[in-house]
């Protein structure tokens, strides 16, 4: 496939391009799916919020998207790319903190989750659901003690 992909007489950028927005495309229109099946169930969140949630959600494919097709052509065998994109994406995944809230695992391992990218975008879309667009709430509550656990 790559071979005919580089006698066709397009640009490779447009190539390129076009396969980055095409997942780009297909992660914002499953992202929709699960805000509206979020609704049904329940979920109360602003409109701007969930928009900016959209935003942050296009933005992290198109870069992913591009550095898993970037790793691809640099991978000598197709059956290595799997473990390699697995050997990445599953750490990140977990120390994004996207599963759990970082805050209920062992210090240790939330001073680690902060040296991943990852975690300030999670984080930033879960402020952006509650209202909170201009602020580190997520940060501050965290790093302060809650006045209810101080000894009087």
């Amino acid at each position: 496939m790559v071979e005919r992909m580089r006698v066709t007489p397009v640009s490779r950028l447009a190539l390129l391009l076009g396969r980055v927005l095409r997942d780009a495309t297909v992660f914002v229109f499953q992202a929709v799916l699960l805000v509206l099946a979020a609704v049904v169930m329940g979920l109360r969140a602003p409109l701007a919020g969930v928009l900016i949630g959209f935003v942050f959600v296009a933005l992290l494919t198109v870069s992913l998207a591009a550095l898993s097709y970037a790793l691809a052509l640099r991978v000598d065998t197709p059956q290595g790319f799997g473990p390699t994109v697995n050997a990445l994406t599953m750490p990140s995944m977990l120390l994004s903190g996207l599963m759990l809230p970082m805050t209920l695992g062992p210090a240790w391992l939330d001073v680690l989750s902060h040296l991943m990218p990852f975690r300030y975008l999670v984080d930033a879309v879960r402020d952006a659901y509650v209202g909170s667009y201009a602020t580190a709430t997520c940060c501050t509550a965290r790093s302060s003690p809650s006045p209810s656990r101080s000894s009087p």
